[in-house]
């Protein structure tokens, strides 16, 4: 029926990612219109297409609200990488940049900021083998070294790359590759396989403050023979098991539905 068809072809994909470093997420949407030329569900003209990346439209190019794909599309977006050993202290040396001799200290780095420099809090020698600890505001890159091996430390050059098939627009791809010591860039890795859950969660993420982290509390006697628990067995029970379950489903109009699932006794 005609019904059952609409909104088969037509679809709207969407992407919100963090990247370390990064004050704001990176929006990516790619919605396909594949019957916006024909006048039968069942037989789909040329799908009209319309792409936008970090708040800006980039497909089409000109001022059209969408067009239709005449090859491949792909969208590319370099930025920094994030460092290993960030915030862990005795991993990098820092060398003051206006020291008339050249000399490495012992530094924690505290920060990745946009342009590539970082803070660091540096242990820096006051005579007598004594140190004090001094917060470097700003640290170039050529500045900084491993501890251990004495290599200067190098920012990955990452990319995400978002790929429209014309073959079928409606199963686009985001994905994450960077590029090695040489400058060759890696094959990429698909977005859904860094999907997981933080934990504890963010302070300041996505959905804004998370609710307060649910706690069960356990009372043991001196003598170790009596435990009371402010929770009865079937939350400890199923907080083993982890098991899945659907608490709550709807469906707004004929095109749309969700679900609303609990893993554990507590996340939802």
């Amino acid at each position: 029926s005609f019904l059952s068809g609409v909104g088969k072809h037509s679809q709207e994909t969407r992407w919100v990612v963090e990247i370390v470093g990064k004050p704001e997420p990176v929006d990516v949407c790619v919605a396909v219109d594949n019957v916006a030329g024909g006048s039968c569900v069942r037989s789909p003209r040329s799908p009209q297409v319309h792409v936008t990346a970090r708040g800006k439209q980039v497909f089409p190019g000109d001022s059209k609200e969408s067009a239709v794909l005449r090859q491949d599309f792909q969208w590319r977006w370099p930025y920094r990488g994030g460092i290993r050993g960030l915030q862990m202290p005795g991993v990098y040396e820092v060398r003051p940049e206006h020291a008339v001799q050249e000399h490495w200290f012992s530094a924690t780095l505290t920060g990745q900021m946009e342009d590539g420099c970082f803070k660091a809090m540096v242990d820096y020698p006051t005579g007598e083998g004594k140190f004090k600890t001094i917060e470097f505001p700003v640290v170039k890159v050529e500045n900084i070294r491993e501890k251990r091996t004495h290599q200067h430390l190098v920012l990955p050059t990452c990319e995400i790359v978002l790929d429209v098939p014309l073959a079928n627009p409606l199963h686009p791809t985001l994905s994450a590759c960077h590029k090695n010591g040489l400058g060759q860039t890696t094959e990429g890795v698909l977005l859904t396989h860094f999907f997981a859950r933080r934990s504890p969660p963010p302070q300041k993420g996505l959905l804004g403050p998370p609710k307060r982290e649910p706690r069960v509390k356990f009372e043991v006697s001196k003598d170790r023979k009596i435990i009371i628990c402010d929770t009865g067995y079937q939350d400890l029970s199923h907080f083993q098991s982890s098991e899945v379950r659907a608490i709550q489903r709807n469906s707004d109009g004929r095109l749309k539905k969700w679900w609303k699932l609990q893993i554990g006794p507590f996340a939802e």
